[in-house]
């Protein structure tokens, strides 16, 4: 099987198919294929995501960011492993973290507006709401139409 995904780079055929199967299979079960995977193939990154992203969705944050940890060591540039990984790491209630993974994230993706309403989001929750109203207003210089971060000024600014 030849492929020109960049995401599985340095894997062997049996090991993309088996990566490329992970997705037909329930979530408990794709972490013991990317274990296998991983013991074959231990340094390419993606199956260290893949495994991050089905432990979170296990609700093991704590061995989900473990994993995010190891991939974005191997792509420091891998955009989405962070915002997993700041996702997990607010799940924990580790928000100066989450804040942190977020703002490496913009490093990458400057123009998502997402990833300031999410820190909005985040300040919010730790009571910043002058941070929060500050990302809020980030994501709608970006979107002049994001309606969720239009709404969430208006009701701190009643506070």
């Amino acid at each position: 099987m030849k492929t020109t995904n960049k995401m599985y780079e340095g894997y062997s055929e049996d090991a993309i198919k088996k990566l490329m199967n992970a997705d037909n299979i329930e979530f408990y079960d794709c972490i013991s294929l990317y274990d296998q995977v991983i013991v074959l193939f231990p340094e390419p990154p993606y199956a260290y995501a893949k495994r991050g992203y089905a432990k979170y969705k296990t609700g093991n944050f704590i061995e989900a960011i473990n994993d995010f940890d190891e991939a974005i060591m191997r792509k420091p540039n891998a955009a989405n492993t962070i915002w997993q990984r700041a996702i997990a790491k607010w799940k924990l209630d580790d928000n100066t973290a989450a804040l942190d993974d977020f703002k490496l994230y913009l490093n990458i993706k400057p123009q998502d507006e997402n990833a300031y309403f999410w820190m909005g989001q985040i300040s919010e929750s730790m009571g910043d709401n002058h941070l929060a109203i500050n990302y809020y207003n980030q994501a709608l210089q970006i979107d002049s139409a994001y309606e969720d971060a239009q709404l969430r000024i208006q009701r701190l600014k009643k506070l």
